[in-house]
């Protein structure tokens, strides 16, 4: 077998201007080296030519001066060597300069001539062989089989080959990108018309920036940031909230309430947990809401069948996966868990509704049983499958790696649930639909089991971020804290100081710096404009003016600034202008000197 360093070999050293007479020889018979070329070197660069023409299978040497320029280093040498060999006059020998007329680069990776399709960027992907793309897999096959039958020579060769085909992918990837960006570069226009915001500065004055979001990533063909539908479960994952009662009253008002914000689907409780959910389920179901109303069961036939008589959309079908839960919760095998599914899920198809199948814990299961319930369950025709981080260990790569896999695994929609335990959850979701998800599951202020799931304030904000005019011609954001406000009252819990847009911090600055550029242009130090989730851009620079205005005053410490804002927040709230008038008062915030 040919030297596997055969690719690193310095380039060798065979001089241009020898022309010396050498005798022509047949293809069969070994070539002498031309004058000045040691022997070791030409026969080594035979060997280069020889392992180069096996891996184009035979193909002719390429002659057209048109060809990739990586490949035009190995012609030239290609031609020298033909020159000594063909030729019937000979180098001069008296030359003493030959050597210093040498191609001393290093001898580029062997590449079989249909990649120069894919290397030349200027022939942006014209003429791609797809075909060749689908030999993923049957390559890796062979190589096994020809490792194992010690056929070293075979298993070089085939290496090369899926060498060969990364190399490609990796290259077709990258063509598309810059293409890619090349329009994104030219729709980036000047900032005049429809193509530019525009903001008012304190004195009155506009200032203008670019639509264009600098900060979304290259282009993915399977990315779905701009094309995603939210799974709304505050009415069945909120339910287990350690604080959360809804009565039937306060559950229809909630499903009105994300109705009205455009949520594409409302999940409720199982109606077989008890009879009320069952009740509830019905009387939601006939509210006619432009949202479809989902149920989540088990993987089993009972629950299916109260579940199908109930009105909703759609089934969410559960069972746990990991080796945790086939031993400590249900206790059943994968072949159990395939025919169950099976079962239930011909079941709810026949009644004419959607039905999603998800394993739960999926992130502690095994990869192998993982895909195969997918792939079979798939096949039945079911609309979604679910992944699920039940205790919340995933992190977005994992998230990322694995939604991608399954993407190529399934034809239907990606479903995801994150639990928040280890922070990531928004972030997971975040990935999950760069991957190819279609699908997030979301509770208001995150409440769940636990710590929760992906809020829906939060991905709300990080999508608005990734895709502004998509986000908010599907929801109205003006409705986000009057929902939040809504179900807080209901668990009776606060939102957070800190929550995503509706946070009485969120817009608000205390550092000097932040606060002079923010009066200039809130873009400074904002990435979402409060104006759009119903948030008072005057109330955020009124109270951002008055911290500036006592600080000119007095050193103000962090108490200070923290109930000044916790003051405002509770005036403009009550509605009460006199209040809001006396919190903004420079008497009633600056205590008399002593």
């Amino acid at each position: 077998m040919a030297d596997p360093n055969i690719r690193t070999t310095p380039r060798l050293k065979v001089s241009l201007t020898d022309t010396s007479p050498h005798k022509k020889l047949n293809e069969n018979e070994a070539k002498p080296p031309p004058p000045g070329v040691k022997l070791e070197q030409w026969k080594r660069l035979q060997e280069l030519k020889r392992r180069r023409e096996e891996v184009q299978n035979g193909g002719s040497k390429k002659k057209n001066k048109q060809d990739d320029r990586l490949f035009t280093n190995c012609r030239e040498e290609e031609e020298s060597g033909r020159k000594y060999s063909d030729s019937s006059s000979a180098p001069d020998q008296t030359t003493s300069q030959s050597s210093t007329h040498l191609l001393d680069q290093t001898i580029p990776p062997i590449i079989p001539k249909g990649l120069i399709k894919y290397v030349n960027m200027n022939s942006h992907l014209k003429g791609v062989d797809h075909g060749r793309l689908a030999q993923k897999g049957r390559l890796e096959k062979e190589l096994d089989k020809a490792v194992e039958s010690g056929e070293l020579e075979l298993a070089s060769k085939i290496s090369d080959q899926i060498a060969q085909r990364n190399y490609e992918n990796t290259m077709r990837e990258a063509i598309e990108r810059k293409e890619y960006d090349e329009r994104k570069k030219k729709s980036y226009s000047k900032p005049t018309g429809t193509n530019a915001e525009i903001r008012a500065n304190a004195d009155g004055s506009e200032v203008r920036k670019l639509q264009p979001n600098v900060y979304t990533r290259y282009y993915d063909l399977l990315s779905r940031v701009n094309n995603f539908s939210i799974i709304e479960s505050t009415l069945r994952e909120g339910e287990q909230f350690a604080n959360a009662f809804f009565d039937t009253n306060k559950k229809i008002e909630i499903a009105k309430a994300l109705d009205e914000f455009g949520v594409e689907y409302i999940e409720l409780t199982s109606p077989a947990a008890s009879e009320q959910s069952r009740l509830d389920c019905e009387a939601i179901c006939k509210l006619g809401l432009k949202a479809k109303i989902l149920t989540h069961i088990r993987c089993h036939m009972d629950d299916a069948k109260i579940a199908v008589e109930t009105g909703v959309d759609g089934v969410d079908v559960v069972i746990g996966t990991s080796s945790y839960l086939r031993e400590f919760s249900h206790g059943k095998d994968m072949d159990y868990i395939a025919k169950k599914a099976t079962e239930v899920i011909n079941f709810v198809k026949s009644k004419g509704i959607e039905v999603r199948f998800s394993s739960e814990d999926s992130f502690r299961s095994d990869l192998v049983d993982l895909l195969s319930i997918y792939r079979t369950v798939d096949k039945l025709g079911v609309n979604r499958v679910g992944i699920a981080d039940t205790v919340g260990c995933a992190n977005p790569r994992q998230v990322y790696e694995l939604v991608r896999t399954l993407r190529g695994v399934v034809s239907c929609d990606i479903e995801c649930h994150f639990h928040n335990d280890t922070g990531c959850a928004i972030a997971n979701a975040y990935a999950a639909l760069e991957a190819g998800a279609t699908h997030i599951d979301t509770s208001i202020l995150g409440i769940g089991e636990r710590n929760g799931i992906t809020p829906l304030g939060g991905l709300i904000a990080r999508m608005y971020t990734a895709d502004k005019d998509y986000i908010k011609s599907k929801y109205k954001l003006h409705m986000l804290r009057d929902i939040e406000n809504l179900v807080a009252d209901s668990v009776d819990v606060q939102v957070p100081f800190n929550n995503y847009i509706t946070g009485y911090c969120a817009f608000t600055h205390k550092a000097g710096i932040h606060a002079k550029a923010i009066l200039n242009n809130p873009s400074t130090y904002e990435i979402l404009k409060p104006e759009d989730f119903g948030l008072t851009d005057d109330q955020v620079k009124t109270i951002t003016a008055k911290i500036k205005e006592l600080s000119d005053i007095r050193p103000l410490k962090m108490e200070d600034v923290d109930n000044l804002l916790r003051e405002y927040h509770s005036a403009i709230e009550s509605g009460d202008e006199l209040l809001v008038r006396n919190v903004l008062s420079i008497a009633s915030a600056v205590p008399v000197p002593t």
